[in-house]
């Protein structure tokens, strides 16, 4: 997986080799960027944190995720993640239900990541088999609306639904 960022410890580190680049392309900017580095660390910080402590509710809880794309996430937040191969806008095949109702078998989740909402008749099925979508954006690319800390933020509302 690519998204490192999604572990948010990470992100900061990423933010900080930036703006560190950029401190010394820019002088004439550094103590603006410096700034804005430190405020947003903050706010990486507490998003962690807030993951972190989410997490701390149910170590080892089973998810499914419809890309692997959340491997840093997994990781870092130390949830049971199962990866799947499923795009949001298309209907999954039959035998990609097959293999999910397998996997259940022995990573019995009752919760779905997808990087997108997805196609009404996946939520239906998935739900008929007890497992609930939920959009957590990978913030592989700018988001429509917002920005990453706005989206990430969206994020660990949506994910606290899976933790209570």
């Amino acid at each position: 997986a690519a998204t490192t960022w999604l572990d948010l410890r990470q992100a900061a580190a990423q933010a900080e080799a930036i703006a560190r680049a950029l401190q010394g392309k820019r002088r004439d900017a550094a103590d603006r960027i410096a700034g804005n580095l430190e405020a947003l660390k903050s706010d990486l910080r507490v998003l962690d944190e807030r993951l972190v402590a989410l997490a701390r509710r149910d170590p080892g809880r089973p998810i499914l995720a419809s890309h692997p794309v959340y491997q840093y996430l997994a990781r870092r937040y130390g949830m049971n993640l199962e990866s799947l191969v499923w795009e949001p806008d298309l209907r999954p095949t039959e035998d990609q239900w097959v293999e999910l109702e397998e996997i259940l078998v022995d990573h019995p989740a009752k919760w779905m990541l997808w990087e997108d909402q997805p196609v009404r008749e996946s939520v239906e099925r998935l739900l008929r088999l007890g497992v609930t979508s939920l959009v957590f954006e990978p913030c592989a690319n700018r988001p429509d609306s917002g920005d990453f800390l706005s989206a990430m933020t969206g994020n660990a509302a949506r994910l606290e639904a899976a933790f209570r």
